[in-house]
């Protein structure tokens, strides 16, 4: 037999994957907006994060559900992504994108992001944004002749197009 030349105990220690309690106390959910108010025909840009703050428990069968609601409650947009896991220590962060051309002025709006396990909700995370009046309108004029002497007929024709997201009367009135 040989001769040990040197002995090094280490202490360690095995946590069961649940430790601390369930997938809700140590999963993070993270929702933010590129801007805090938009103007018609913007496109609004929703970050989403979930994050895994397990040591050793994995995730699975996630579905990452976010959701944007008006002022009086109503749902104006809605995009869902799977999620099949998040390794512990994992984060995974996804864009949605809305155009908010339809929707009407006010604040706030709410942004949710839920993240789901199953059928159950593990945990989520908002935010608001706003939508401002915005009038903003586009139009062409024409006149027939061109050149018009003193005191002779001539035509004028106009268009105009909303491009707001206010009515017209709305915004004249």
């Amino acid at each position: 037999g040989g001769k040990a030349m040197n002995t090094t105990w280490l202490g360690f220690e095995i946590i069961s994957p649940l430790q601390g309690g369930t997938p809700s106390d140590f999963t993070i959910a993270r929702i933010s907006s590129d801007k805090f108010t938009y103007t018609a025909n913007e496109t609004a840009r929703l970050r989403s994060t979930a994050l895994n703050a397990s040591a050793n428990a994995t995730l699975s069968d996630l579905t990452l559900k976010v959701t944007v609601s008006a002022p009086g409650g109503g749902l104006v947009f809605t995009n869902e992504k799977p999620l099949a896991t998040l390794l512990p220590g994992g984060a995974f962060t996804f864009d949605s994108f809305f155009n908010v051309a339809l929707l009407a002025p006010g604040t706030p709006y709410t942004a949710k992001l839920e993240i789901v396990q199953g059928a159950q909700l593990i945990t989520q995370a908002t935010t608001t944004l706003s939508i401002a009046t915005t009038l903003r309108f586009a139009g062409t004029l024409a006149v027939v002749p061109s050149l018009i002497a003193p005191n002779d007929p001539f035509s004028l024709d106009f268009t105009l197009e909303n491009r707001g997201n206010v009515d017209i009367l709305g915004a004249l009135g």
